[in-house]
Order: C-alpha cells, then sequence, then structure tokens
C-alpha cells in the first residue's frame, strides 16, 4: 500500500501525514513588494470611488475607474446625476 502522494520525490513514507509533513507545507502570505498590492490598490480605489458615485445617485457604465470618473464629471458639468450605457 502506497502511503505517499503522487508528487512525492522518494515514495517512501510510513503513514500519508509524514508524507505531508516532510513536503514541509506552510502558509504565506501575498508579498507586497510584487503587483499584487499595486493591483488590490487599485481596485480599492474603485470600488470606494463606485460606491461614492452610486451614493451619489449616478450610474457609471461599468465599476472601471475610467468609467467611474466620466459619469462623475458627466454629472458635475450637468450638476444632475447621470446613468451611462
Amino acid at each position: 500500500m502506497n502511503n505517499c502522494t503522487s508528487g512525492c520525490l522518494t515514495q517512501d513514507h510510513a503513514t500519508y501525514g509524514q508524507c505531508l509533513k516532510s513536503k514541509a507545507p506552510k502558509v504565506t502570505t501575498t508579498d507586497t513588494r510584487k503587483g499584487d498590492y499595486a493591483f488590490r490598490s487599485n481596485w480599492n480605489q474603485e470600488i470606494k470611488e463606485y460606491r461614492d458615485a452610486r451614493k451619489q445617485g449616478i450610474q457609471p457604465k461599468s465599476s472601471s475607474l475610467s468609467d467611474i470618473r466620466q459619469a462623475v464629471s458627466a454629472s458635475r458639468s450637468i450638476d444632475q446625476a447621470v446613468t451611462l450605457t
């Protein structure tokens, strides 16, 4: 009976648990020095601006930052909430 995972290099562990432990699994967090931080930061900004626009009755074409800002700008120029499609 094989107690190892299919990716085990040695295939000689007494139990499945020993095999998993030998792979040294660990929980990691996102490295903020890489692009993921910028992505999350931009996403959070889009969500914030979208919510603010919707609170004012503005309906952007999409939740992208450029569409949100275009809808807010159009609303300000006519001093009325707009719906862009």
